[in-house]
This record gives structure tokens, C-alpha cells and sequence, in this order.
């Protein structure tokens, strides 16, 4: 998909989604599509810039003391850790693994 103008132009000098951004975005997703039984993030996570996307990392708190390589509770397999690829451009999530 082509950007807009005025996409182009929020895009001119920085990125349209900040890093603060790309995080709150990946929180919301959390808050959204994970119950807090299966998945609860740390404070803070972790941001690696890049290039074209921020890489938003957040470890699942509910894991910490679980040193199982493949923790199931309550018959679901938990994940350890979700990290959000955020495209910079448009802040359109593009991968979640």
C-alpha cells in the first residue's frame, strides 16, 4: 500500500511511530489478545531499533521461576517471551514472535 501525502510528510523527519509509541502499541495487543492467565508482561520491556521497525520485547512474568523449556498451565502452552515488530512508517504491526 502507497503512503499518503500526509503520511510521507509525518514521516519526513522522524519516524511516525516513536519507540514509546511501538511499545504502547505492543501493549495494547498484549492487554487485547492475552488474558493475564496466560500472559503477563514486565515492566518496561526492551526496544531494539531495526532499522525499518522497533522490536518490542516484553518477558512473561508468570514464567520467571518456571524453568520448564515448554511451561503448560492449565493445558495451554505459555509463551516465555512476545517480542512486536513495529513498522516505523505506519505503525503497523508486520510480525509477532
Amino acid at each position: 500500500m502507497d503512503q499518503s501525502i500526509s503520511m510521507i510528510a509525518l514521516n519526513s523527519s522522524q519516524p511516525f511511530a516513536s519507540e514509546t509509541y511501538a511499545k504502547k502499541v505492543a501493549l495494547l495487543v498484549l492487554d487485547d489478545r492475552y488474558p493475564n492467565s496466560v500472559f503477563l508482561p514486565q515492566e518496561g520491556g526492551t526496544v531494539v531499533d531495526g532499522g525499518d521497525v522497533w522490536s518490542v520485547t516484553f518477558e512473561n512474568v508468570l514464567l520467571k521461576d518456571n524453568p520448564d523449556p515448554f511451561p503448560i498451565v492449565d493445558g495451554v502452552l505459555l509463551p516465555r517471551a512476545l517480542t512486536f515488530d513495529v513498522r516505523k512508517a505506519d505503525a503497523a504491526i508486520v510480525d509477532i514472535h
